[in-house]
């Protein structure tokens, strides 16, 4: 099944090229309260104003409201494409209807949710994009089901995935750059060898989990938020967190936190000054650099430039 998907979207992006959707200023990612930003239809006669907010909104079968709140990817892009019946789409300030076999990329800071049209059912496909791989999986609603998500989900590590990675991180992202690389990401699944290892099946979880670790190695000088790293794995935060902690022996701040340290220690060695030191490694300011410094080492950092060698550091 995960080869035929990636089949069709590769077919429909040669055939029916790609759709991009930028962010939109000014637009909040509706957590607070969604009914400020989901305009109401008059053709969706029933729609929820009050919508249920926050990381456990739990959508009713019954009701026509989305099946999650409206939500902005700060730090990937999502690639959507609707396999099968219909479904009411909101992208920054509207609802769209979409049509079946049109590949749509949702750049970084786009503003959507999903809800099903008219109660018909429908199936969505979604390719998240990684540091080092592309994640695939599906949601969906039946009338006698409601609204789901797919458990299995597969992981696809093209040779090209970093540079559309790369490509996506972009302030301003060339779409025709774009499209060529996920076109060659995708020419993969061509490969009936290729095809007979994604059906066998990979460890998604350690392989979602390696992820997450590039992308703060590569990432860490950065303001960098669980929430965002957790909609990376389409998880909660804390279950992230925990699968993580599980994997590497340390929760995802401490990793960071750790990574940050023996970065600064680099730098300091080179003779870079305790407050750039502290700027480019990701701290706040250089007084909450030097506390973090000696929590971990028992020594500053200008003490540590000197030659002092640290008390301990355990990771």
């Amino acid at each position: 099944m995960p080869g035929k998907i990636l089949l069709k979207m590769f077919r429909s992006l040669c055939s029916n090229g790609i759709k991009f959707h930028h962010p939109q200023p000014g637009l909040s990612s509706g957590r607070e309260g969604c009914a400020a930003v989901l305009p109401e239809n008059p053709e969706r006669r029933g729609f929820a104003e009050d919508v249920p907010g926050g990381q456990y909104f739990s959508p009713s079968a019954e009701g026509d409201h989305p099946y999650y709140p409206p939500e902005q990817h700060a730090a990937h892009v999502e690639i959507i494409m609707l396999l099968s019946g219909s479904v009411d789409f909101f992208i920054n300030d509207q609802w769209h209807l979409l049509e079946d076999n049109q590949v749509h990329v949702l750049l970084r800071g786009t503003q959507h949710t999903e809800r099903h049209y008219r109660h018909k059912a429908y199936s969505l496909c979604w390719l998240s994009c990684l540091p080092n791989c592309l994640t695939l999986h599906r949601t969906s609603y039946s009338p006698e089901a409601g609204y789901r998500q797919s458990a299995c989900r597969v992981v696809i590590t093209p040779p090209s995935v970093g540079q559309l990675w790369e490509c996506g991180c972009q302030p301003h992202v060339d779409e025709l750059h774009y499209f060529a690389l996920l076109v060659q990401c995708l020419d993969i699944v061509q490969n009936d060898e290729y095809l007979e290892q994604l059906s066998g099946g990979r460890d998604y979880l350690i392989s979602l989990l390696n992820q997450i670790r590039k992308y703060l190695d590569e990432n860490y000088f950065q303001m960098i938020n669980l929430d965002e790293l957790a909609q990376m794995a389409h998880c909660s935060a804390v279950h992230l967190n925990r699968l993580f902690a599980a994997h590497y022996g340390m929760t995802v701040h401490r990793y960071l936190t750790v990574k940050r340290l023996r970065e600064a220690m680099r730098m300091l060695r080179e003779n870079v000054s305790v407050g750039e030191t502290a700027r480019l490694t990701g701290f706040a300011d250089q007084r909450y650099f030097s506390r973090v410094f000696r929590q971990n080492t028992g020594i500053t950092p200008s003490e540590f430039a000197s030659g002092k060698s640290p008390l301990y550091l355990n990771h």
